[in-house]
């Protein structure tokens, strides 16, 4: 059986810095996800603020999983797109400063038109941040926001300057009325990471995230596909809403250990 690396969204903690850090060394992670925007800002770690970081994660033997980069516009709306790209680059370059080798990103939506002008936006944007995440060692992975997976398959095969990846959130995959287990079947040679959440789907369909355990998702069946799929990357366990984020995020890595071990 191939070993779980796994991590958590700091996020999930609601904590200062460097409380979080003490907090993810306890929940017995062996790997931290950091929100680029709201949690380290780029331009508020300088070398030696980066080297102390560092440091400290050294210390309670912690890497950095990934970096995420939340956008407030679809990555390729052409409103302040410079801005935006050159804000995805610096997340990037400081993704491999922290030896780090992933940041996640919300997918695009596909194009109905995949000749529309709107594809050749997609395109171009996956093509550049390719190309710079190859230049630094770090993969961008694109967060599936509903569409069928040959839809952001089909997108991610074009893109030829670089490696591309796949940012698996199995609650965001229920809420949308999908099945995770199926949809990680189609996405296997593309997965990069995966979110340790949970979820059910709303009758309205919006749904709600729950703890892991306690909502539609089929986790044995699913980090048995993971074995199956020779996956090696990260697991991140993140709780973004419920009365207790933290415990939520420290029990579900003890649910996943133990259906791991079948206990």
């Amino acid at each position: 059986m191939l070993p779980l690396q796994l991590a958590v969204a700091t996020s999930s903690f609601r904590q200062p810095l460097r409380q979080c850090i003490d907090t993810a060394a306890r929940t017995g992670a062996s790997g931290v996800l950091f929100d680029a925007r709201a949690e380290l800002p780029v331009a508020d770690y300088g070398d030696t603020a980066r080297r102390q970081l560092l440091h400290e994660l050294d210390e309670r033997r912690l890497k950095v999983a990934a970096l995420t980069f939340p956008l407030r516009r679809p990555i390729h709306d052409p409103e302040q797109i410079d801005r935006r790209m050159e804000a995805l680059r610096s997340a990037m370059k400081f993704a491999s400063l922290l030896r780090c080798r992933l940041l996640t990103i919300s997918a695009p939506r596909t194009a109905a038109d995949p000749e529309s002008r709107e594809a050749q936006r997609i395109g171009d944007v996956l093509e550049e941040l390719a190309r710079y995440g190859n230049h630094v060692g770090v993969t961008p992975a694109l967060t599936p926001v509903g569409d069928p997976p040959e839809k952001l398959i089909s997108i991610l095969a074009n893109v030829k300057q670089g490696p591309m990846a796949v940012d698996f959130d199995p609650a965001g995959c229920v809420r949308s009325g999908r099945d995770p287990v199926r949809d990680l079947r189609e996405y296997a040679t593309w997965l990069g990471h995966l979110h340790l959440r949970d979820g059910i789907h709303g009758r309205d369909g919006d749904g709600k995230e729950t703890a892991v355990g306690r909502g539609e998702v089929a986790w044995p069946e699913l980090l048995a596909q993971l074995q199956e799929i020779g996956y090696r990357g990260w697991l991140t366990a993140r709780r973004t809403d419920g009365d207790d984020p933290a415990g939520d995020v420290t029990r579900a890595l003890e649910y996943v250990r133990r259906v791991t071990l079948g206990g």
